[in-house]
């Protein structure tokens, strides 16, 4: 498990300010959370290769004043290159907003437990606390390696955390590829401890959009 953050700030002291895009859409629960008014479990069905843009378009405004953004990533989505593009597009400062986004890989279910037990709650503790990232929440628990009431048992074990988390002011976005027929066993779990649920649609134009009910937020092509 690496726990090294690409292109991130390692200095001691308050990280750099990024401007966000003038009049971008922020989902109403995103918001919130990023006024410390409430905690949030967000999960997102995002296609891998969406993580970037998806991540791109919030980025500017989750990382708005002093917050950080902590992912851990489970499923090799996040993409520093194809991030700092995408966001440069968007006209937004690319490598501060990288100087504030930690990355944290878990290549297997129990060291994405161990993450979520042991690196997760300490970070409910910072004013204002980061925003949380978990991509491919799904990658790890389709390995059929592993009985399958050990890998419920553990999602169980994680989300029981998330929760924690949750009551503690702390948003998470929570993504994962569209289901697989007869292999997503877990996404009722997922979705059960979800406020929120949505998914990335190809809207007009071609653009790419994230749907969170009655909120569209465009993303681009």
């Amino acid at each position: 498990m690496s726990c090294s953050p690409p292109h991130s700030s390692t200095q001691p002291g308050l990280p750099r300010r990024s401007a966000a895009k003038p009049g971008a859409a922020v989902p109403h629960c995103i918001a919130e959370a990023r006024e410390g008014r409430e905690g949030s479990i967000v999960a997102l069905e995002a296609p891998r290769r969406a993580t970037a843009a998806v991540l791109g378009e919030l980025a500017p405004v989750l990382l708005r004043g002093e917050r950080e953004l902590y992912c851990v990533d489970g499923g090799n989505c996040f993409d520093p290159y194809g991030f700092a593009v995408y966001a440069r597009k968007r006209k937004a400062d690319a490598g501060q907003m990288l100087e504030r986004i930690f990355v944290t890989r878990a290549f297997t279910i129990h060291q994405l437990e161990a993450v979520a037990a042991e690196m997760l709650p300490p970070l409910a503790t910072r004013r204002p606390p980061p925003m949380l990232a978990i991509l491919g929440l799904d990658h790890l628990f389709l390995e059929e390696t592993l009985p399958l009431a050990e890998r419920r048992q553990v999602l169980e074990r994680i989300l029981m955390r998330l929760k924690r988390l949750r009551a503690r002011h702390m948003t998470m976005l929570v993504t994962y590829d569209p289901p697989l027929r007869g292999r997503a066993w877990w996404r009722p779990l997922l979705l059960d401890a979800a406020d929120r649920r949505g998914h990335v649609a190809q809207g007009r134009d071609g653009e790419v959009e994230v749907r969170l009910g009655a909120e569209v937020l465009a993303i681009g092509r």
